[in-house]
């Protein structure tokens, strides 16, 4: 079986390595803008404080 693409004898350069079939394009991927959660107040933290739960997933059984 032969490569695909010939041995490449001597050193690269940064350019070289990031070259090629994988590379990236050349603009930034767009990225959405991050929004941090709103803190929740007090009175909520008290209420859910209070709140049931369900409960906790059992392991198997057996």
């Amino acid at each position: 079986m032969t490569a695909q693409y010939p041995t490449i004898t001597g050193t690269l350069t940064p350019e070289d390595l990031i070259a090629g079939p994988c590379a990236l394009p050349d603009a930034p991927l767009a990225m959405p803008r991050q929004v941090l959660e709103a803190r929740t107040g007090l009175l909520r933290r008290i209420l859910s404080a209070f709140l049931p739960r369900p409960p906790a997933p059992t392991g198997a059984k057996g």
